[in-house]
């Protein structure tokens, strides 16, 4: 393995740390020491890739968005109905639950250029949403939509202690929201 392959390969078990470190005990309370000493690298080290903590704050966002764009890329499928889209949404959200969860908990407490992100990932929803409508005459403006569809998820994801403690929100009640969701905004 040459130079720059074991750099990148560096980087990448730094990011790999990082994303568990963040799930596992938050963006907040997590530090750059506890990353690189999780992977077993110096703390200089992690600088080297990441000058900043808000730089590696943000390439862990963004690779989520990344991964979670992919994924809906790949399971939502031309002319899917709004209930395919928003349960494709949910499978999503369950691949990557820990970590998107303390987005959304922590989300408004990050950086700006974190927050974005954090957006970003929310738009790429939209869009496929927004695909899904329109066909469709909803009853309310999308934007109203998606963002009651993300305030019912996101409200029992951060309150997943009284929801599903010790499992996943999306198996206990995915089903569910879904449902109800579909059902109150006749979509």
């Amino acid at each position: 393995m040459n130079r720059k392959q074991q750099k990148e390969q560096t980087r990448e078990h730094l990011l790999a740390t990082a994303y568990k470190e963040f799930a596992r005990n938050g963006f907040l309370a997590t530090k750059t020491l506890d990353v690189a000493q999780s992977a077993g690298v110096s703390h200089g080290a992690l600088f080297v890739h990441f000058p900043t903590r808000e730089e590696l704050l943000a390439t862990v966002v963004d690779k989520l968005g990344l991964q979670m764009g992919e994924k809906l890329q790949q399971l939502s499928k031309e002319n899917a109905s709004p209930k395919e889209v928003l349960f494709v949404h949910l499978s999503v959200i369950k691949e990557f639950e820990p970590l998107y969860t303390r987005l959304v908990m922590e989300g408004p407490l990050l950086p700006p250029s974190v927050r974005n992100r954090i957006l970003f990932i929310q738009a790429g929803i939209a869009h496929h949403l927004e695909k899904a409508l329109s066909k469709k005459k909803p009853s309310s403006p999308i934007h109203l939509l998606l963002n009651s569809w993300l305030g019912l998820i996101h409200y029992y994801l951060s309150n997943k202690d009284l929801f599903a403690p010790k499992k996943s929100v999306i198996d206990s009640h995915g089903k569910e929201l879904l449902e109800h969701f579909i059902k109150v905004h006749q979509l």
